[in-house]
């Protein structure tokens, strides 16, 4: 898979999914790009997404239109680039995918009490 045109839709109200997107444009292709969903219009592409949604867990809309969300999506951006498709294998090993969904779905639904949130919004979700 291509990420020629891959989008990735964070909250950008939240401390630990800015610091954690900041971390991942180092490591990804370029041609990934970043959305902060509370922009407004940038939901407008995907009508099958919503602010509720998305404030759940981050997603990765991929060029060819498929749409993963949480761990699936971080365990896609780790693996992106030819030196670490290895990633996506061992991450969608059964044990440790149903693992890493249980601890991302934790820090998801946690990550506002323990990171706070961005000095432009104290939303919580």
């Amino acid at each position: 898979m291509d990420p020629a045109s891959a989008i990735v839709l964070y909250d950008g109200t939240c401390g630990m999914c800015s610091r954690g997107t900041a971390r991942l444009r180092r490591i990804v292709p370029p041609e990934i790009a970043f959305v902060d969903f509370n922009q407004p219009g940038a939901l407008d592409p995907y009508p099958a997404l919503d602010p509720e949604t998305c404030a759940r867990r981050m997603h990765v809309v991929r060029s060819d239109g498929a749409v993963l969300g949480g761990f699936d999506a971080l365990i896609w951006l780790l693996g992106a680039g030819p030196r670490r498709r290895w990633i996506r294998r061992v991450g969608g090993l059964p044990i440790v995918r149903h693992v890493g969904e249980l601890a991302y779905r934790v820090v998801a639904a946690n990550r506002h009490r323990w990171s706070g949130s961005t000095p432009t919004s104290c939303r919580r979700p």
